[in-house]
């Protein structure tokens, strides 16, 4: 049986590796000259050759096994390091409302609002920086407006005992979850992503994410045809035909007898595809995609480190959002230069910035940088740039599917197959995960099952 895995993201490198394992004949098309998808590691020219940082993906939770049993499959284990987000480096940054201040003194730097004592104010504290380093601008309007009113009322019905000054932000957002899950829809995901990430260990891999979509790709060789576009989808008769084109401009159809699409929907709903159920064609069409923009940026000097930060992150309210640190230990070079993902950015955010002229970007986030570190305006700290705006990107037009955009619900072409069984869909877009590596792996695994007849 001939299978074809449309994409060579990590849903299609996984699918395609365990059809082949299964003895399938697997043909692999990937439109980029790269695979790995939204997996996107990219290494400076420098002579360390330690000089990288992710523009895609670049967190992996520790419950995520599926992830992480791939990850030891490829023999990567030794490379996991802890990843350290925004509130784990004491001397990080909160540059919120034209105020400067370290992680640790952040306490401070929340207006009070009208009858509420130090005790309530230290939650709400708490609460407002977690959603406001994490949520788009958007979000972060709503929870102001809307939200954060709620919250300060429902704060009058709690005992003293039960609003102590919390010893972690952790603690802070879990008492009040449940609350946040059930005031407003667009806050359930946002409220499971934060509990997330401050609430278990979270790893990356030294040497980069890529690494994971290299070994997978390595273990199909040949099967992966590289700069070659699908044009059209025909599923009605008895096989699957797809058109291709080729860089060069050559075309060619291949017929399959099953097909698994992993290209993400904001891409997908550009080819003309047959043979497809109204409803399913309604929700590759319609299915929301969040805006991402990360820019990197090669320094001469790990000049954050003169102000203790030693990995972690900052963030503020105003264009950069997110800037993340190396780890000092685990991805030291040997000419002490470093790499700062100097600006992360997700929804509004991101497009704020994806409108901007590259040399208009640079200039903003060099002068936002310099709001806390004045070393990045000296002649020759910042060696080289690169920035990846991923709802520009041609093969990907948005960063993940967005939960937080609307009530996301996880594409299942179970629920209303297409003729034949011949199409299924996988990637993160196919899952509850959304977002995360994860939910493409396991909804990889789950066609695989689909096509294979096995559990895997």
């Amino acid at each position: 049986m001939t299978v074809a895995v449309l994409g060579a993201g990590v849903a299609g490198l996984v699918a395609g590796c365990e059809l082949t394992s299964l003895g399938y004949d697997v043909r692999l098309i990937e439109a980029d000259s790269r695979v790995g998808g939204r997996i996107c590691t990219h290494h400076f020219r420098c002579a360390c050759g330690n000089a990288y940082g992710e523009l895609g993906a670049m967190r992996i939770p520790g419950s995520h096994k599926c992830t992480l049993r791939y990850i030891e499959e490829a023999n990567l284990q030794s490379r996991l390091i802890p990843f350290r987000g925004v509130f784990t480096e004491p001397n990080g940054i909160i540059d919120f409302s034209g105020r400067v201040t370290r992680v640790r003194e952040v306490r401070g730097a929340t207006p009070r609002p009208d009858s509420i004592d130090d005790r309530r104010l230290a939650y709400l504290t708490d609460i407002r920086v977690v959603v406001h380093a994490v949520c788009p601008l958007r979000l972060r309007h709503h929870y102001d407006t809307i939200v954060e009113p709620l919250v300060v009322q429902l704060l009058d019905t709690f005992h003293n005992d039960d609003i102590d000054t919390p010893s972690s932000r952790l603690h802070a957002f879990r008492r009040l979850a449940p609350f946040l899950r059930q005031v407003d829809d667009r806050f359930r995901a946002v409220v499971d992503d934060i509990l997330l990430e401050l609430g278990e260990e979270i790893y990356t891999l030294r040497g980069g994410l890529s690494l994971l979509t290299e070994s997978l790709a390595h273990r199909l060789g040949s099967r992966i045809k590289r700069n070659v576009s699908v044009t059209e989808i025909d599923c009605t008769g008895d096989v699957a035909e797809i058109s291709l084109q080729d860089s060069s401009g050559g075309a060619s159809v291949l017929k399959a007898d099953r097909i698994i699409c992993t290209i993400p929907f904001s891409v997908l709903r550009r080819i003309p595809i047959s043979g497809l159920p109204e409803r399913q064609i309604r929700r590759v069409r319609t299915l929301p995609y969040s805006p991402a923009s990360k820019t990197l940026l090669h320094c001469r000097t790990r000049f954050w480190e003169q102000g203790g930060i030693r990995g972690g992150g900052s963030v503020n309210d105003r264009w950069i959002r997110q800037v993340f640190y190396p780890d000092s230990e685990s991805s030291r070079s040997s000419c002490y230069c470093g790499v700062l993902l100097a600006s992360y950015a997700i929804g509004d955010d991101a497009l704020r910035l994806a409108n901007l002229e590259e040399q208009e970007r640079q200039s903003l986030i060099k002068e936002e940088l310099a709001r806390f570190h004045p070393q990045i305006a000296l002649p020759n700290m910042i060696l080289s740039w690169k920035t990846m705006d991923w709802s520009e990107h041609r093969f990907s037009r948005g960063a993940y599917a967005s939960a937080w955009v609307d009530n996301h619900i996880p594409f299942d072409s179970s629920q209303d197959p297409v003729s034949g069984q011949l199409l299924t869909f996988a990637g993160e877009h196919c899952s509850s995960l959304g977002g995360w590596i994860e939910g493409a792996i396991q909804s990889a695994l789950t066609c695989v099952a689909e096509v294979a007849g096995v559990r895997l």
